[in-house]
């Protein structure tokens, strides 16, 4: 048994850092932290069944901008450690409640680590204007190991290293160009500027200083919401993964102090002003021009990344795990989802960055290509389709053991909390509906 605790413990510290920190590969979905955390008890029936319910409350949530949000991912390892071995129904309404309560304090926690991150950015406020690396790398470490805290955890390590990020492996740092101009310009002490085409005096985009660059670069991005706080949003991480493709010398700090400023964007889109900021900076655009850059790529990206992303291929994900796991099993259920999003995540993430050292200072074509567009016309209808497909399923699944009249109560009770939240009082939402329910139910049942 403290076995077991101990693994729940280090679960729900990973998937708290995967909701608000780290990779955000979506682990922290109730149907996944649910599933795994039932496996861990050994009743992953009833870790699949709470991870369902709550799926369906995390559904509601759009987790744009600085939106507060429950934190149903912990609300769903509590709920499946509540909910093994209890028999049927009662299990597992009484796991739902008890996810409930817990999300709704993890919302709150969420709150404390993005204002302590804050306090962290303004007390080191000199050392960030100033353009210190050591500085944002810890200001990551710091964000993630509040997070990690959060769950009563420790975290194993740090996050990025503070020594020594991108001084000896930049792009800018590493590079040599083997062309007669790259030659002339380092016997004149000059800066070979790179050429719109993507070269460096003959070395390619392709060639193994850049791509060992994006490579870092890309793994940065996954850590772009660690240091999230309410001063400079995602600045602090844009920051950090553009390290590996800005130069250690010439404009380099000039560089990491306009890096370090306010940005906001969708964290998967991030990378495109990360690659479009860095090759700015080696193209020698004005610092003025690079700043109005990021200023205005603050709305299109969020915009595109929120559509694409949280309104598109997270709920036709979902869609498709709930389906799954009421068709076949709660393992191929997660299994499903976590493989059907992260194929469109990484890749996302993986395009933007290119598409943003590809296009520099006109970044702003890369946003109408037709990919993009197609994309975003595609994924509204698919998600429509795919969670009205879960729907009615995993309901017929979840009310499969009790009588007519229960079901025709469920269906009145789910058609009350839609009229409610959405037209009469939407300020409710669906975690404080399903708290009231739950205390109205264990009422009713106490006085019955």
């Amino acid at each position: 048994m403290i076995e077991q605790w101990g693994w729940l413990l280090l679960w729900g510290t990973v998937v708290g850092l995967d909701l608000v920190s780290v990779g955000q590969v979506m682990i922290a979905r109730p149907l996944v932290a649910g599933t795994v955390a039932g496996l861990i008890v050994g009743d992953p029936v009833a870790g699949g069944t709470v991870g369902v319910v709550l799926e369906l409350f995390a559904l509601d949530v759009l987790p744009v901008g600085a939106v507060r949000y429950p934190d149903y991912g912990l609300g769903a390892v509590a709920a499946a450690a509540t909910a093994a071995g209890a028999p049927g129904a009662l299990g597992t309404g009484v796991g739902v409640c008890v996810g409930l309560g817990v999300a709704y304090l993890g919302e709150v926690g969420i709150r404390v680590v993005r204002s302590r991150n804050t306090e962290d950015v303004r007390r080191h406020r000199a050392a960030l204007d100033a353009g210190e690396t050591t500085a944002v790398a810890g200001a990551l470490g710091d964000g993630s190991g509040t997070a990690a805290r959060r769950r009563r955890v420790p975290l194993a390590a740090g996050h990025g290293g503070r020594g020594g990020v991108g001084d000896g492996g930049a792009v800018g740092g590493g590079h040599r160009c083997g062309g007669r101009r790259g030659n002339a310009a380092q016997r004149s002490g000059a800066r070979p500027a790179l050429v719109r085409s993507g070269s460096c005096g003959g070395c390619g985009v392709g060639g193994g200083a850049v791509k060992r660059g994006l490579w870092r670069a890309w793994l940065g991005t996954l850590l772009m919401q660690a240091s999230w706080n309410y001063d400079r949003m995602v600045g602090l991480g844009s920051a950090f993964a553009s390290i590996p493709l800005l130069r250690p010398k010439e404009r380099y700090r000039a560089a990491m102090e306009r890096a370090t400023q306010f940005f906001n964007a969708h964290p998967y889109m991030a990378g495109m002003e990360v690659g479009a900021v860095a090759r700015a900076e080696h193209d020698g655009v004005p610092g003025d021009q690079i700043r109005r850059m990021r200023h205005a790529l603050v709305g299109p990206l969020g915009s595109v990344g929120d559509r694409l992303i949280w309104a598109g291929v997270l709920p036709a994900a979902a869609g498709v795990g709930l389906a799954v796991t009421v068709l076949v099993s709660p393992v191929v259920g997660v299994v499903s989802f976590l493989v059907l999003y992260n194929v469109a995540h990484f890749a996302v993430r993986g395009w933007a960055l290119r598409a943003g050292w590809r296009s520099g200072h006109a970044v702003a074509r890369a946003l109408m290509a037709a990919t993009v567009q197609r994309g975003l016309r595609v994924v509204g209808p698919l998600a429509t389709f795919t969670v009205g497909l879960a729907l009615p399923l995993v309901a017929n699944w979840l009310a499969a053991d009790f009588q007519i009249r229960t079901r025709l109560a469920m269906g009145l009770v789910a058609g009350l909390g839609i009229v409610l939240s959405r037209w009469i009082v939407p300020a409710l939402g669906g975690l404080r509906f399903g708290l009231a329910a739950a205390a109205v139910g264990l009422l009713v049942g106490w006085l019955w």
